[in-house]
């Protein structure tokens, strides 16, 4: 079991005036994080690895529901009706059928076993993770195809690299009134998924898949004809083609990440006169549009895959605050204070914001940002 991992490394200067009313301080950094769980879409469809593996392999079988005996040979009716000449046309087609299917389905049965073998003996940690109670592995003539299933807390994980630079300001402009404020870029990248682990798994089985191996019938009619979807390369397809596809994740920006912030907050206070014992104070914050979505692409055969080239954004987020203070001493001992903090000032109502899209631009999830908020706080000091 990978556990994460990651470090950081910081570059910092500082400058300020001698009475620090003024410092600034410019900040690079680069975070590198190994092992981390993915985000990636496979995690949604390691099912149909499980779909691929965990079968019981009916099709091999004459009798589908005892599984009493192999389909070693074509039906002995159709064997003697063929040689005394006696088949309908029915039969015929019945028996060139199964001339034809079961010495393949047998072929593919002992090189799905042989396949077996050579998995436990390259992956014996998958093996051992993804077996469960009362599973069998390798399987044997008596009961083909492997008995277990993809573990649910099982993760794909990732390697993430952040780079960025930050630049603050804090400033002490007079006496009563304070000033802060900080911009930031920041630049995430993905890499290493699926994980050098899976990736040697997937491909593996790609591989073997191509042979004699990934024909071998799940289900198949009485003529030992597999149904449709209904051989492991078939099945395990779909999860290599979302291989690939995850793939060209390598190398791009994380999503759901803004690349600008900004924030600036300042407060006044009131030191004398009527307004005394009072502060006035606003905030400012600024995020960037950031990716929440990829659009698609067709190709010559007509097939689809994510186009990482069409990328969708949502919309750059500003936010306001206002914050109003009165504070003062009721005794030599304590103090009150009320203060109100106004929220979100300029959006007067709630707002619907898309966190996510589908590959044609609509919407696939989204949060509601809360508009216009206050907040009222009653402070006694000792």
């Amino acid at each position: 079991m990978l556990s994460a991992a990651g470090d950081t490394t910081d570059q910092s200067i500082v400058l300020a005036t001698r009475d620090n009313k003024w410092v600034v301080r410019a900040t690079r950094f680069e975070t590198r994080v190994k092992n981390a769980s993915s985000s990636s879409t496979l995690q949604t469809q390691k099912f149909l690895l499980e779909q691929a593996f965990w079968q019981s392999f009916a099709g091999v079988y004459r009798t589908l529901i005892t599984k009493d005996t192999l389909y070693g040979s074509v039906d002995p009716v159709l064997v003697s009706g063929s040689a005394a000449g006696t088949l309908t046309a029915t039969q015929q087609a019945q028996y060139a059928a199964q001339q034809v299917n079961i010495p393949r389905n047998i072929a593919a049965s002992n090189a799905w076993l042989d396949f077996e073998k050579r998995f436990a003996q390259q992956f014996p940690e998958a093996v051992a993770a993804w077996l469960p109670a009362g599973g069998t592995f390798p399987g044997s003539t008596a009961s083909p195809g492997m008995r277990w299933a993809y573990p649910e807390n099982a993760v794909l994980i990732e390697d993430t690299i952040s780079k960025g630079t930050e630049v603050e300001l804090v400033a002490n402009v007079t006496k009563n009134w304070r000033l802060a404020a900080n911009v930031s870029q920041t630049k995430a990248i993905r890499d290493n998924i699926p994980g050098a682990h899976f990736e040697d798994v997937i491909k593996f089985i790609y591989k073997e898949f191509q042979t004699e191996v990934g024909r071998v019938p799940i289900n198949a009619d009485t003529n030992g004809a597999p149904s449709n979807n209904n051989t492991p390369r078939e099945r395990f397809s779909g999860l290599w083609d979302a291989y690939q596809v995850q793939l060209q994740n390598n190398g791009q920006s994380v999503r759901e990440l803004s690349e600008w912030r900004f924030n600036a907050l300042t407060n006044y206070s009131f030191d004398r006169g009527l307004l005394k014992g009072f502060s006035v104070g606003g905030n400012y914050r600024y995020e960037s549009p950031k990716a929440i979505g990829y659009g698609y692409k067709v190709s010559s055969t007509g097939a689809t895959s994510v186009d990482l080239s069409n990328t969708y954004k949502d919309d750059p987020h500003h936010t306001f605050g206002l914050t109003f203070r009165y504070r003062r001493k009721l005794s030599n001992r304590v103090s009150w204070s009320i203060q109100a903090n106004i929220t979100n000032v300029l959006q007067t109502g709630d707002k619907l914001s898309l966190t996510g899209t589908q590959p044609d631009g609509s919407i696939r999830t989204g949060m509601i940002r809360e508009g216009r908020s206050w907040s009222l706080t009653n402070t006694f000091d000792f």
